[in-house]
C-alpha cells in the first residue's frame, strides 16, 4: 500500500507485524461470519476493521507507511487470541506450525532486506545501512528461532522472534523512516509551499510526469494540483489556462514544453510559470 522508497520500509513494518503469515490462519481458525458468541464477534470486528482499512487505502492515490497503522491495533488481536488458543495446549501441532510459519516469514524478510537494496531507483544515502540493520536484526533472530523449533521448544521461539520484531522495528523508526522521510516526504512538502506561495489567485497548477505521482501537492498546497499529466496533455492545458504554473521533475523533462520561466527548485522539483 505504500509507493517509491518508502515501501522498502512501509512494507517491511506490515511483515514485521505477522500480518502476510499469521492474519491468514487467524482469519480460518477465528473469524465467522456468524459468530456464536462475544469472542467471535470480536475476531469478526478486528477482520471486518482490517479489511476496512487496507481497502479504503490501496484504494487511495495517496499511500504513506502511516496510513496503515491503524491496521496494527486488530491484527495484534487476531493473532494475540490465535497464539494464546495454541499456548493453552503446548502439545498442539498448530503451535509449532505457527513457529515454523513465524521464522520463515522473518527469513524471507531478512534476505529482503539485503537482496532488495538492488533494485532501488536510485541511491539513497544511508538507506543501505539502514537496511542492513534491520535485516541483520531479522537474521540472527531467524537463527535463533531455528535452533530453538529444532530443539521443540517452541514457545522460547516465538520469544526470540518477538524480540527480534522489536529490535527490527526499533531499527526502522530510529534509522529507515527518517531517512525515507528526508527523500521522499519532505521535499514535496517544500515545494508544494512554494507552490501556494507563488500561485496567483485562481491560477491553476499542473504537475508533469512525476514518479511516483505525489498528490500529497495538492494536500500541503490547498489547491488541486494534477500529477499525471503527459506531454501531450500538458502542452494542451497550459494553451487553455496561461497564466500557469507546472511542477516538474529533475530526469523527467523530456517533451516538457518550451517558454517556461523558472521560479524555484527544491531537489528534485522546479516550479515554472508560463505566462500568456
Amino acid at each position: 500500500t505504500v509507493n517509491g522508497e518508502e515501501s522498502v520500509v512501509g512494507g517491511a513494518l506490515m511483515l514485521a507485524g505477522g500480518l502476510i503469515m499469521f492474519i491468514p490462519l487467524a482469519w480460518v481458525r477465528h473469524v465467522r461470519l456468524k459468530p456464536a458468541g462475544k469472542e467471535q464477534e470480536a475476531s469478526l470486528f478486528a477482520a471486518v476493521w482490517i479489511l476496512a482499512i487496507v481497502g479504503i487505502f490501496s484504494l487511495s492515490l495517496s499511500k504513506l507507511p502511516s496510513y496503515i497503522f491503524p491496521v496494527f491495533p486488530p491484527s495484534a488481536l487476531l493473532i494475540g487470541l490465535m497464539w494464546s488458543r495454541a499456548m493453552e495446549d503446548s502439545k498442539s501441532p498448530s503451535l509449532r506450525t505457527y513457529g515454523v510459519a513465524a521464522t520463515i516469514a522473518a527469513g524471507v524478510l531478512a534476505m529482503a532486506m539485503f537482496v532488495g537494496q538492488r533494485y532501488l531507483p536510485e541511491p539513497i544515502p544511508g538507506l543501505s545501512v539502514a537496511l542492513s540493520l534491520m535485516g541483520g536484526s531479522l537474521g540472527l533472530g531467524t537463527v535463533v528461532a531455528a535452533v530453538l523449533i529444532v530443539s521443540r521448544r517452541t514457545k522460547a521461539a516465538f520469544a526470540a522472534l518477538c524480540c527480534t520484531m522489536a529490535g527490527f522495528i526499533l531499527a526502522a523508526v530510529a534509522f529507515g523512516l527518517p531517512i525515507a522521510s528526508r527523500k521522499l516526504a519532505e521535499p514535496v512538502e517544500k515545494m508544494a509551499g512554494v507552490v501556494a506561495s507563488r500561485a496567483a489567485p485562481g491560477e491553476p497548477v499542473f504537475a508533469y510526469t512525476l514518479s511516483p505521482p505525489q498528490p500529497a501537492l495538492g494536500f500541503y498546497s490547498g489547491m488541486p494540483v494534477p500529477s499525471k499529466l503527459e506531454a501531450s496533455e500538458l502542452r494542451s492545458a497550459i494553451s487553455s489556462a496561461k497564466p500557469c504554473l507546472v511542477v516538474a521533475q529533475q530526469g523527467r523533462l523530456k517533451g516538457f514544453p518550451p517558454g517556461g520561466k523558472l521560479l524555484d527548485r527544491v531537489e528534485p522539483f522546479a516550479l515554472y510559470r508560463f505566462d500568456k
